[in-house]
């Protein structure tokens, strides 16, 4: 089954650097979190603030979700069962 998401508020963790959603699969629900640094990437900075990084995770939502599908599809999970995205 595929991995689908509700369009939640997406949450930032300061001390993981991260932001995390939750998908829901058959299996049950998948967390997903997206690394500081793959979102700077996708808008080419070198920082930004916890809201800076909400807004840009929100203007790449799509992609990050099609992303963690991908990943899900292709058993590319952490041993915890969550979907990790880096910026490698």
């Amino acid at each position: 089954m595929a991995l689908t998401f509700l369009n939640e508020t997406p949450i930032y963790n300061p001390a993981r650097e991260t932001v995390r959603i939750i998908g829901i699969a058959s299996s049950g629900h998948v967390i997903c979190r997206v690394a500081k640094r793959a979102l700077l990437a996708y808008e080419d900075v070198s920082d930004a603030s916890p809201t800076e990084l909400l807004q840009i995770f929100a203007k790449h939502r799509q992609r990050v979700e099609q992303t963690a599908r991908e990943r899900y599809l292709t058993g590319l999970q952490q041993d915890d069962g969550s979907i990790f995205i880096s910026a490698a």
